[in-house]
């Protein structure tokens, strides 16, 4: 019996076999199990919801050190955040350069990643102004 497998266009842009993506769920979204899932082909995401630079840095080392596969970062900005006293761009300069240089090296996700934040950017300065007090 032959097994099929399922191949996207989502699978060659990231570079992964299989269209499966875990969340990047705070503490749940472990180093084991990002390496789990981009081990099985998908794309482990690590979630550091609340880790340090220092502790983020050491789990990415960590991941990197178990797999050679495609993996991703889950980040959230902090709600507690007003977008008036801190541009979007103060938090994207808070991003190691070897971050930002990893991401814009998986081309053409890279490319795609450079669009939706440039969008993004221009979409979420706007939100201070949307709602009026």
């Amino acid at each position: 019996m032959t097994m099929l497998r399922l191949k996207t266009p989502l699978c060659e842009i990231l570079g992964i076999e299989v269209p499966v993506i875990n969340a990047g769920m705070a503490e749940a979204a472990s180093v084991d199990l990002t390496v789990a899932v981009s081990n099985a082909g998908g794309l482990g995401v690590l979630g550091a919801t609340m880790d340090s630079p220092e502790e983020l840095r050491e789990k990415i080392r960590a991941v990197r050190s178990l797999t050679d596969k495609p993996f991703g970062v889950d980040l959230l900005l902090p709600a507690n955040v007003e977008m008036s006293v801190q541009p979007l761009s103060f938090f994207a300069d808070q991003i190691p350069d070897e971050h930002k240089s990893y991401v814009l090296e998986l081309t053409p996700a890279g490319e795609i990643v450079e669009k939706m934040v440039s969008d993004a950017v221009d979409i979420l300065s706007t939100l201070p102004n949307a709602f009026p007090s």
